[in-house]
């Protein structure tokens, strides 16, 4: 190897552990690291890969790094396909192929407690509406056109806005992850657990625990690629300090806004059950065959919102706290 890995907590990591992901394996397996790995850049995933990290290590974003921590190799394709706000949250739809003959396969991340050091990075542009020309959005993660994706065994700390966003993302697994926020900056809001934008399908989100400082669930598919999202099963949420444990979201385009904003104080809040009118008579987009269950809210300012007429949930939805 041309670079050292140190996993010390003092040198950066990263050219280290890209170097390994790009040697051509299909498989890296991190060692055990004497305090935590560093990473100054993200790391870029490729097909057919996995990457394995002990359990409870810990990686952490260096300060002033102000990037993902994670993401899929993409196709750069730039062409503008948006024309409202929230292009510049979701500009990777304008910048990145979304084309089949593009799409990343396989991907597959295990363990670690990833850090995403919001205190050390730039402010939450959602809040601020301060968006740097680098598209720098706050997000730990970002997972952009892949068929085949399983995220599993991760502790998810302190992002600058969602842990992990997923967009045209198919045939995927989140499960057995926990969020551990304890700061914003500047303020503890828009920090989203797994937030699934646009054109996201056949996935399963299940034993996802923890505090987020706003919904530990979102599906919204007038994000990003702006389509359905269909055939998702949610099984196993406790959510603790959240603004929701989940949120369904999809409307017509009336106001070309930012969503985070119609997402605040325009929707409907159902503790139990989903059924009720959006703020229009249709939907431009539909969400379908969404299976929610075991879902447990505590000390959730909304325990369960909706704002959709595409979508039922049953009724085994439970508001009660847990233990």
């Amino acid at each position: 190897m041309q670079y050292q890995l140190y996993g010390d907590g003092i040198h950066d990591d990263y050219p280290a552990i890209q170097e390994m992901i790009d040697s051509g394996t299909c498989e890296v397996t991190l060692p055990v690291p004497r305090v935590c790995y560093r990473l100054s850049k993200t790391l870029t995933l490729p097909s057919n890969f996995r990457l394995v990290l002990p359990r409870y290590a810990k990686i952490r974003l260096m300060d002033g790094a102000n990037c993902f921590m994670l993401a899929n190799k993409t196709v750069e394709k730039y062409s503008l396909k948006t024309d409202n706000l929230s292009h510049e949250m979701f500009w990777f739809y304008d910048a990145y192929s979304n084309e089949p003959e593009d799409t990343a396969q396989n991907i597959e991340v295990t363990g670690g407690i990833w850090d995403f050091n919001n205190l050390g990075q730039n402010q939450n542009p959602s809040v601020t509406g301060k968006f740097e020309p680098a598209h720098y959005t706050g997000f730990g993660m970002l997972f952009y056109n892949v068929k085949g994706l399983k995220l599993s065994n991760l502790t998810l700390k302190d992002p600058v806005t969602f842990s992990v966003t997923l967009d045209t993302v198919s045939y995927f697994t989140v499960e057995n992850i926990t969020f551990d926020y304890n700061y914003g900056n500047p303020k503890a809001v828009s920090m989203d657990g797994i937030h699934l934008a646009g054109n996201c399908h056949y996935g399963v989100l299940r034993n996802l625990k923890g505090a987020c400082y706003d919904d530990l669930v979102a599906l919204n598919a007038d994000e990003g690629s702006n389509g359905p999202i269909t055939n998702i099963e949610i099984n196993g949420i406790f959510a603790e300090d959240c603004h929701s444990a989940g949120r369904l979201l999809t409307v017509l385009h009336l106001w070309r806004r930012s969503p985070f904003l119609m997402c605040s104080g325009h929707i409907i809040s159902l503790p139990l059950d989903s059924h009720g009118s959006a703020t229009t008579t249709a939907t431009a987009i539909s969400m379908l065959s969404l299976w929610i269950r075991s879902m447990y809210p505590r000390q959730c300012a909304i325990p369960f919102t909706a704002k959709t007429t595409h979508v039922y949930v049953p009724s085994s939805i439970s508001s009660r706290a847990y233990a």
